[in-house]
């Protein structure tokens, strides 16, 4: 018998302290065990596996409700850009917090076109149920906030009133 040595790196999630609630904050590693996965998506929703893909640079995280006037307008924008997602390693997570299921959340999601990510109502994070939603972090939605896959760390988040540059943002995180 020949014993032979694993000499795969590993990859382990950033430490904490974890926190969603501004920018700078490392982000706990959520997963959703519930979220309905888009056809363009090969893996859960789960951050420790996205930090581990060298291919993903970045995590958008946008929150929506069904009863929302302007997030359809937000949902379409996001999805006109599915191709620069995709040239620029950026995975989009769908939080639709009035959903009452994983389901009813993919359901709207697709509604707008969308045909990546993943959608949930954010009640099986594996942090606990809503803790996204129920973050301070955001006042308002439709809301965006990005996660920099390298460190795991909340970069970006729209302010009341503002509106990020989603496609600079991807391209900025994309290595050169």
């Amino acid at each position: 018998d020949t014993f032979e040595e694993d000499t795969t790196p590993s990859c382990t999630y950033p430490s904490g302290p974890y926190s969603f609630t501004s920018v700078g904050d490392t982000v706990a590693p959520m997963h959703w065990p519930l979220a309905m996965a888009r056809p363009d998506e090969s893996t859960e929703a789960d951050l420790e596996l996205l930090y581990c893909d060298p291919d993903v640079h970045s995590i958008f995280i946008q929150i929506v409700w069904i009863s929302c006037p302007y997030c359809p307008e937000r949902m379409r924008e996001i999805a006109l850009h599915s191709g620069d997602w995709e040239t620029y390693g950026a995975k989009w997570i769908f939080i639709i917090t009035d959903a009452a299921t994983p389901a009813e959340a993919d359901a709207y999601t697709s509604g707008q076109g969308v045909s990546f990510g993943w959608s949930t109502n954010d009640a099986d994070n594996s942090e606990g149920a809503s803790i996204i939603d129920s973050s301070p972090i955001y006042t308002g939605v439709p809301w965006t906030g990005v996660i920099r896959a390298s460190d795991m760390q909340i970069v970006h988040d729209e302010a009341d009133g503002t509106r990020l540059d989603i496609v600079s943002i991807a391209m900025e995180l994309a290595p050169p």
